[in-house]
């Protein structure tokens, strides 16, 4: 009776051991940069202090804890734009981001500008989405408001209750 009740107490550290193992990244890298390329031509140069990478039997993800700079160009050397924020998620599965924490997204061909606490971006259907208050300041306006929903260029946005209109003169 007393083997029994022992070997059984030796398997709870182990399962325990198990559950933390899944909860640990199997891969950390520090002070990256990935360059992004199509042919040769660079598409997107991405930057992060930490990532850690999740694998598990759903999904693999990789967070970046201490956030992410993301550059964006037109395959050449003119950047068309950037994403910052100070924690990011990424689901390699659906392919969707999830950045938090100070979030600025700029299109440099338009000179929109967004900030939020909140963003997703899909990369397959190319959208991007917040359920936050938002902030987007364009050539000669600043709205604000709470929700939006855009594609990923930050051309064709729309927030979704907005809280006001400032208009902004050209000095």
């Amino acid at each position: 009776c007393g083997a029994a009740a022992f070997s059984s107490c030796q398997k709870k550290p182990e399962a325990k051991a198990a559950v933390v193992a899944q909860e640990l990244p199997a891969l950390t890298s520090e002070n990256i940069r990935t360059v992004y390329t199509d042919n040769g031509r660079v598409q997107m140069i991405m930057t992060s202090p930490l990532v850690e990478q999740y694998n598990n039997e759903q999904y693999e993800r990789y967070e970046f804890p201490k956030g992410i700079n993301v550059q964006f160009f037109d395959g050449n050397t003119v950047q068309k734009g950037s994403i910052t924020s100070h924690w990011a998620h990424y689901s390699d599965k659906d392919r969707i981001w999830e950045l938090r924490d100070s979030v600025v997204a700029i299109n440099n061909e338009n000179g929109a500008k967004l900030e939020t606490e909140l963003l997703y971006w899909n990369q397959k259907t190319e959208k991007v989405w917040s359920d936050r208050f938002v902030k987007v300041t364009e050539q000669d306006q600043i709205n604000m408001g709470t929700g939006f929903e855009s594609d990923q260029k930050l051309e064709h946005n729309k927030i979704l209750n907005y809280s006001g209109t400032f208009y902004v003169k050209q000095q």
